[in-house]
């Protein structure tokens, strides 16, 4: 079944599919959207995400006698990381391993599309600093003045996180500037002797010519 679920997903037209692309705030923020499937179609969000981020969804799928709503999340190999079929309303979590785009998509499958009703979906996804939030508002035991400090120690902690990424690429960058000045030096250079020695190459030959004809002694 998730075979041919994935396979579906490779091979249907952009038209079949009526495929969403959608990008969720990035600063651990949560995104919710509401959708309508329509039968025998496929509908999916993108969201580009950090590694070892902990992202966490919840859904609710609106029911049609004889129709069933699957879900599948997975990377940008075609990974599963999260799937379940015939599916009502829940919530599913998953922990990237790598910083790229991660793909959630429903399928709705019906017997008839023509005499088929369309279900409506709601989608709710979690990650980040959004993501401490939650587990402390299950927690009973925590005051409030502990839930805000915690929560701004995770903020701080991913700003921290964010600041290393930026020197990191100033580094990066700092290193193919000063590779790029000096290949540019080094051809300066190269152009200047090659010049001096063109025109110390033609002097030769004029002097040489001149001797030839006399003109010079």
């Amino acid at each position: 079944m998730v075979t041919k679920f994935l396979s579906c997903l490779r091979s249907m037209k952009k038209m079949e599919i009526m495929l969403i692309v959608l990008f969720s705030y990035f600063i651990g923020l949560t995104g919710s959207i509401k959708f309508i499937l329509i039968p025998n179609t496929i509908k999916c969000l993108r969201e580009q995400i950090n590694k070892d981020v902990l992202l966490i969804g919840e859904f609710n799928v609106s029911q049609v006698p004889g129709q069933q709503v699957d879900y599948v999340v997975t990377d940008s190999k075609q990974e599963i990381l999260a799937r379940n079929d015939n599916v009502k309303n829940g919530r599913f979590s998953v922990v990237t391993e790598r910083e790229e785009m991660y793909e959630i998509c429903f399928r709705c499958r019906a017997t008839s599309q023509l005499f088929g009703k369309s279900h409506q979906i709601s989608l709710l996804t979690m990650r980040g600093v959004e993501m401490n939030k939650v587990l402390e508002e299950e927690h009973d035991g925590l005051m409030t003045v502990e839930n805000n400090l915690k929560r701004l120690e995770n903020l701080a902690n991913y700003t921290l996180d964010l600041f290393k990424i930026l020197t990191e690429n100033k580094y990066k960058m700092m290193n193919t500037n000063e590779s790029t000045h000096f290949r540019v030096v080094c051809l300066g250079i190269f152009s200047v002797c090659w010049v001096v020695a063109m025109a110390a190459l033609q002097l030769f030959h004029f002097r040489n010519y001149f001797r030839a004809r006399k003109i010079i002694e």
